[in-house]
């Protein structure tokens, strides 16, 4: 076999053909093939390598605190013991959160502005905080 019609037999076989990833979280794979002309054959091996794609749920983590208690008028920042998630194809604090139902009484606040939205680094960082601005609290529910 010559170069030329190995070339040409390659282009042939990779338009009739595709190699289809079964969507794990395997980076690599590979197959082996065998180029025959009914007396002899020769064989290659085609390593493949996959790129991840971020296709991954973030978890938040177990164990977090969930009751946090202050005075009227102050405010907490917001630590990864109260919230912190994870992602397996995501640098965890690149994750970003969207606050979706804002508290009534208060305001939620990232680098002394009021958000609803912020960065798990914000938290690691100790820039996210809540802040109590609705004056008496009594006993009605929050």
């Amino acid at each position: 076999m010559t170069i030329s019609f190995a070339i040409v037999l390659s282009n042939y076989l990779c338009s009739l053909c595709r190699y289809i990833h079964h969507g794990s979280e395997d980076t690599a794979d590979e197959f082996e093939i065998v180029a025959s002309d009914g007396n002899q054959q020769a064989s290659q091996t085609i390593q493949i390598t996959i790129r991840p794609i971020n296709d991954q749920i973030p978890q938040l983590l177990d164990g977090l605190i969930t009751m946090v208690t202050i005075h009227e008028g102050e405010e907490v920042i917001i630590t990864p013991e109260i919230l912190s998630a994870t992602d397996v194809d995501t640098n965890d604090k690149l994750l970003h959160f969207i606050v979706i139902n804002p508290p009534k009484r208060g305001i939620l606040v990232r680098h002394g502005v009021t958000t609803t939205r912020f960065r798990q680094l914000d938290i690691a960082e100790g820039y996210f905080k809540y802040k109590h601005v609705s004056g008496e609290t009594g006993n009605e529910a929050v």
